[in-house]
């Protein structure tokens, strides 16, 4: 006791403080000390935040000792999950036993040495139970921790958390057990890359138009200039016909996927040094070596968050890094606005995620509605014929979308539809859909009462005046070589030169309407469209 008491001894005195001793015979110690600290800034809960599309997560905590029992149990729950805790492995195996769900849980942390079994054949034994091989596992240990995981490199059957439990190092554990390691750690910083900009020229392969344009809001505000493809088969054609210095590549496309089509630019086209991202709404383990199997350099996980994309192209596209402050780099966020107040939408928090205006983001959810509102009708309708393989096509579309934009509600309907799905169970899935159908239904209702997109009223028409058409053609190429660029800025201060002018004017009911598809296609990023209609316009002067 008297070495110990002299290491503590020290080390407080160090930290300028005090130690007490209190004694009492045949019953033990008492140790306690007194330090000034300094308070922390943040509290722990808004530093360790989880991805959407892992909060709320069922957790099945398997450690016969009480004190971790709890230490692990305030801890998960902090993190906003939902963890049941047993003693045993035969507690364990009763759980999935008497469940009548499959998909019981989404996570299994066992200590390596139970009572009657290790945690290691517990592992086993759940994974068969939840007819799953792919249930993420994470074995706590005491010791050679590091050894153990640097054995399985290459085969993770599971995980490894070093004990004692800290909830930096939980938190880290369960990210990589779900492929996230390329996303944040609980020790780093993302406020240096609040100001990186890029001139780099981006291809951005990605199927679902609103992901799209949400990558592209998010890449054009790093000042990069992003070209679009639908699929496999257009992005290798236009790798054919221009150089990129980075691909973001989507896993999922239809015609031909991100991995087959990775695969082919490194083979057919000899793009070995061609960094190519994944992106992919999957959080599985074994996802990110399969990426990387197939050709492609790194990975990062849909919903996208800006600064963890911002990471991961760091390393490949270096761009100026400043420790600058979020509010002075975002736009200004009207707090005090009612229409941020849309029930099942997390507007503050995307707005920041994605860095654009509100009124850009409404532009993003209401766009979102347009063009799910038909995925959901499907969807619905598949379930009806009980064609689950067309069902998964579509709520994977749904899902993704969903969490991009932040409607979160529908994000964790879409996931459980998603889990009843993989594992066939047909009463699930009805109720599910029809969880689906409610939560996209209702958030758009409230969007349309929040007054999200409110009509402009008609300007009168100026007597005496008529358009000058030279002028609106010089407009219209000016305006036109903007969306030739690909460039964002540009096309938008063309169209809003365009619009000065036209404004005081009254336009025939087709012109005005083909005026207004024209900002539509520029908000979107549909350059491509745009410049259709441009040359509509130019033609008919």
């Amino acid at each position: 006791m008297s070495l110990t008491h002299s290491v503590c001894q020290k080390i407080v005195s160090m930290m300028e403080g005090s130690i007490q001793v209190e004694s009492t015979p045949d019953k033990g110690s008492l140790f306690s000390f007194t330090i000034f600290l300094e308070k922390e800034n943040a509290p722990l809960n808004s530093r360790i935040k989880f991805p959407y599309e892992l909060q709320s997560m069922k957790i099945l905590v398997v450690e016969n000792n009480p004190c971790v029992q709890h230490v692990l149990q305030e801890m998960l729950s902090s993190f906003g999950f939902s963890p049941c805790v047993v003693s045993t492995g035969k507690q364990a195996i009763e759980r999935f036993d008497h469940s009548p769900e499959k998909s019981l849980f989404d996570l299994l942390i066992a200590n390596t040495s139970l009572p009657d079994m290790s945690g290691e054949l517990l592992s086993q034994e759940i994974r068969v139970r939840a007819a799953s091989e792919n249930l993420p596992v994470i074995i706590m240990d005491t010791y050679n921790v590091r050894k153990k995981s640097a054995l399985l490199k290459h085969n993770k059957s599971y995980y490894f958390l070093q004990k004692p439990v800290i909830a930096s190092y939980l938190f880290d554990a369960i990210m990589e057990a779900f492929g996230r390691q390329n996303d944040f750690s609980s020790q780093s910083c993302p406020e240096t890359l609040f100001g990186y900009t890029s001139p780099a020229i981006v291809l951005l392969a990605e199927d679902n138009p609103i992901n799209q344009m949400v990558a592209v809001e998010i890449l054009t505000l790093a000042r990069m200039t992003v070209h679009k493809a639908g699929n496999g088969i257009e992005a290798i054609e236009k790798i054919k016909n221009q150089d990129f210095d980075v691909v973001l590549m989507d896993v999922q496309m239809p015609e031909m996927d991100g991995l087959e089509a990775t695969s082919r630019i490194r083979t057919e086209l000899g793009k070995k040094e061609l960094p190519i991202i994944a992106m992919t709404a999957h959080a599985m383990r074994g996802d990110r070596e399969k990426c990387i199997a197939a050709g492609m350099n790194d990975y990062i996980s849909k919903p996208i968050d800006r600064l963890k994309l911002y990471k991961v192209l760091n390393k490949y596209i270096p761009g100026q890094e400043c420790p600058a402050e979020p509010e002075k780099v975002l736009p200004h966020l009207n707090t005090d606005s009612k229409s941020l107040l849309i029930p099942g939408v997390d507007l503050k928090g995307s707005m920041r995620r994605l860095g654009c205006t509100h009124d850009r983001f409404l532009v993003i959810l209401s766009q979102f509605f347009i063009d799910l509102e038909p995925v959901v009708c499907r969807l619905k309708a598949c379930v009806e014929k009980k064609d689950l393989v067309q069902a998964r096509a579509e709520n994977h579309s749904l899902k993704g979308a969903a969490g991009n934009v932040g409607i979160q509600k529908l994000l964790k309907a879409a996931q459980s539809l998603e889990k009843a799905l993989d594992n066939g169970l047909e009463t699930d899935v009805a109720t599910w859909v029809l969880e689906v159908e409610k939560h996209f239904f209702s958030t758009q209702k409230a969007l349309k009462q929040a007054n999200a997109n409110p009509i402009v009223p008609e300007r009168p028409s100026v007597p005496g005046r008529q358009i000058d058409p030279d002028k609106v053609r010089d407009l219209l190429k000016h305006l036109d070589l903007g969306l030739k660029e690909y460039d964002p800025a540009g096309s938008k201060s063309g169209y809003d030169q365009l619009k000065q002018y036209l404004d005081p004017f009254v336009l025939d009911a087709d012109a005005s309407a083909a005026f207004t598809d024209l900002g539509q296609q520029i908000g979107m990023y549909r350059f491509d469209d745009a410049r259709k209609v441009v040359d509509t316009f130019i033609k008919k002067l």
